[in-house]
């Protein structure tokens, strides 16, 4: 072997190494990016701006800490407008581009509308909203404490109370109609075989009055009261209940642990 030819591997060598250290570093310099789909906007904004300056802080915690093998992380943030059709036309866009995963909705309409376009090869989907109940096996997972359990905490302590007569007022929106399937099921539980559900109403999540419902659960004269609705529609309850003088416990969903 040559001088000449020695010189040429030699060199051959160190350009390939200082190619692939260039592509290393560029690689490390790519963000890591998550697709996340959350209400920024319409009924839901609430729940959607929380979790927004949520994914912000630990977006800035990760990336101060070592970030993902070298990446920085991203979350790509799209609003779905509180509603599920646009939840449904994001999706499928994210989707398209296969991600490993898809973090949102927050709303139990928009994770539901969303599901089905997951459900044979993925991606993962975490939903933030409790109030949905994925098949074992499916690719749709849900967050925090789920509306079944905690609707059968909140009877079971009623129950322990001594607090037997039951009054519910759910939403007709998706999130109500989970909740009362639920209230239902839990019902029917042999424990609970005490407890009377003395009144149940309805309302519509856009009403600005509920008095007439509330006044009609106050005729019913029960012990306690279950108001299930999230964000503006609570607070619509609220002041009925303040309105007419109903001074009993009332329980409602954890949507509502929010600071908004």
């Amino acid at each position: 072997m040559t001088l000449r030819t020695v010189a040429s591997r030699v060199i051959t060598a160190s350009l390939l190494s200082a190619a692939l250290a260039s592509a290393s570093a560029a690689l490390a310099a790519e963000p890591y990016e998550l697709p996340v789909m959350i209400p920024l906007t319409g009924a839901a904004a609430f729940l959607g701006l929380g979790k927004q300056l949520t994914l912000q802080f630990v977006e800035k915690t990760v990336n101060a800490s070592g970030r993902i093998q070298g990446r920085p992380l991203k979350f790509v943030i799209r609003d779905d407008e509180s509603n599920p059709q646009t939840a449904v036309l994001i999706a499928s866009q994210i989707i398209a581009d296969k991600p490993a995963i898809l973090l949102g909705s927050s709303l139990v309409a928009s994770c539901r509308a969303i599901a089905p376009l997951m459900q044979a090869v993925g991606p993962v989907n975490y939903c933030f909203s409790p109030g949905i109940h994925p098949e074992a096996g499916s690719y749709t997972f849900t967050s925090s404490v789920s509306t079944v359990d905690i609707i059968n905490a909140q009877l079971r302590y009623f129950r322990l109370k001594g607090l037997t007569r039951i009054a519910v007022m759910t939403s007709t929106d998706a999130t109500g109609q989970d909740a009362e399937n639920a209230i239902r099921d839990v019902f029917a539980l042999p424990e609970n075989k005490a407890l009377q559900l003395v009144a149940s109403a309805h309302f519509n999540i856009n009403d600005v009055s509920v008095s007439a419902q509330i006044e009609t659960i106050t005729a019913a004269n029960p012990q306690a009261f279950i108001a299930w609705s999230t964000g503006t529609p609570i607070a619509t309850i609220f002041r009925a209940v303040a309105a007419a003088g109903l001074q009993i416990p009332m329980v409602t969903t954890s949507g509502n642990m929010t600071y908004a």
